[in-house]
């Protein structure tokens, strides 16, 4: 599945018998994902969303979000809690986060980094830096 390409709810729905996912993860932080998001979550299912928004506010479905039921989970991931049941599947290959990292640079070059991923140049979605 690729989901670049086409409708991300549509493909995730049709995955699983035109219901939705009972759980969406939204981790990029903008308003597009999130709406995705809701519009793809079965009814009475859960969307959280780890993203950092660096706007102050955003528009969602609001009303579909409410007629679906769902449950909304947002705030900072605490990642060092993750880290020892998600690392074995991502060195067996079980899980791939390099799909998503977009710019890789150096330390030294950080606050470029992050200016990049702050105005999405070059279509960014992760920086990853390396020491």
């Amino acid at each position: 599945m690729s989901l670049d390409r086409g409708d991300p709810a549509e493909q995730l729905r049709g995955l699983t018998g035109g219901r939705g996912p009972d759980v969406v993860l939204e981790c990029v932080g903008h308003e597009t994902p999130f709406t995705q998001a809701i519009q793809s979550v079965r009814a009475g299912g859960t969307v959280a969303s780890v993203g950092v928004y660096v706007e102050a506010s955003l528009s969602f479905p609001a009303r579909e979000a409410f007629f679906k039921d769902l449950t909304l989970k947002m705030g900072i991931c605490n990642a060092r809690n993750y880290m020892t049941p998600l690392l074995p599947l991502v060195q067996v290959g079980k899980l791939r986060p390099s799909r998503i990292i977009t710019h890789t640079m150096p330390l030294g070059e950080a606050p470029k980094g992050y200016a990049i991923f702050d105005r999405k140049e070059d279509r960014a979605i992760k920086v990853m830096l390396r020491p």
